[in-house]
């Protein structure tokens, strides 16, 4: 069976939540890095961002950018907090810089791209069927731009722009299943939830499955605004939980256990579930194939 670990993201259309132990596609997804040329006679980078390290943070939204393009911009901090970038001597919140139009992605990417040359940060990417995203690494935060065209197998094409910053090393991966999720012939319905619990109800049946589907993690965000409730200090990693196939079945998810009891008001989970399948049972066609997705429950606590 497949088991690869690796972080993800998750925002509200852009698929990418930080989870533990989440196995990904088959296809090519190296890694590159650029060799780095001699520093010029720059004494400092152009792009100047000051973080705060705090590893329990995770901030995502979606930005309006109409200075850059009148597209949506998807912005994510993991793992830091007070993150501002220098404008020009003018230290303001990076977020808010965004939606205030003072910067952009088109800027960022050009300024990173420049401190790669003069020797200010080491330059990756790696390409996920066909979408090309670039990792910035500097001394103390990776900086994670995607602005390219993903083309699901429908033949549509989707414009993809985000800004992600994490901490230096973190091992991120993007989602876009709500583009090209793979039918795996699975729905689910709230049971009931309380503030230490939540039970679903599943059916699953049919679909193109290649192994066994099984529970892959899972994460809670408030709802009204949006906000993710991060994972207690001391959390074990979740539990995986195989799914009747063909059949009904019952999930009982710890709540407690991994977020702490929740108070009263509205919530979404983030469900991961992978598709656990031996290599020889892949078809010889199969191309871009999904083995990790991600469901959206909301459900209430009283």
């Amino acid at each position: 069976m497949k088991s690869r670990k690796i972080l993800s993201i998750i925002g509200l259309t852009l698929a990418a939540v930080l989870l533990l132990g989440i196995g990904f596609a088959i296809g090519r997804n190296d890694e590159k890095k650029t060799v780095l040329v001699a520093p010029t006679e720059s004494t400092a980078p152009r792009l100047i961002i000051s973080a705060v390290h705090a590893d329990s943070e995770y901030t995502s939204e979606k930005i309006q950018q109409t200075n850059d393009g009148t597209s949506d911009l998807d912005f994510c901090c993991i793992g830091l907090t007070d993150v501002t970038i220098d404008l020009g001597g003018n230290v303001m919140d990076l977020g808010n810089a965004l939606r205030e139009g003072k910067t952009s992605l088109s800027e960022i990417s050009f300024l990173a791209q420049s401190d790669s040359q003069s020797g200010f940060c080491t330059e990756g990417w790696k390409s996920k069927n066909g979408l090309a995203e670039f990792r910035y690494s500097y001394p103390d935060f990776d900086l994670w731009i995607v602005d390219d065209i993903y083309e699901t197998p429908d033949g549509l094409q989707h414009l993809i722009r985000g800004i992600t910053l994490c901490q230096p090393g973190s091992d991120v991966a993007f989602l876009h299943n709500e583009l090209d999720q793979e039918d795996w012939g699975i729905e689910f319905s709230v049971a009931e939830a309380s503030q230490t619990e939540i039970t679903l109800n599943y059916t699953q049946s049919g679909g193109q499955v290649l192994g066994q589907l099984m529970t892959y993690g899972y994460a809670i965000s408030r709802l009204n605004p949006m906000e993710g409730i991060a994972l207690l200090d001391n959390a074990p990693l979740q539990e995986q939980k195989p799914i009747s196939m063909n059949g009904q079945g019952t999930l009982c998810l710890d709540i407690e256990t991994y977020f702490g009891a929740l108070p009263a008001g509205q919530y979404g989970m983030y469900l991961y579930l992978q598709d656990a399948y031996n290599e020889e049972d892949v078809p010889p066609l199969t191309r871009n194939y999904h083995d990790v997705q991600c469901y959206w429950i909301e459900f209430t606590v009283s």
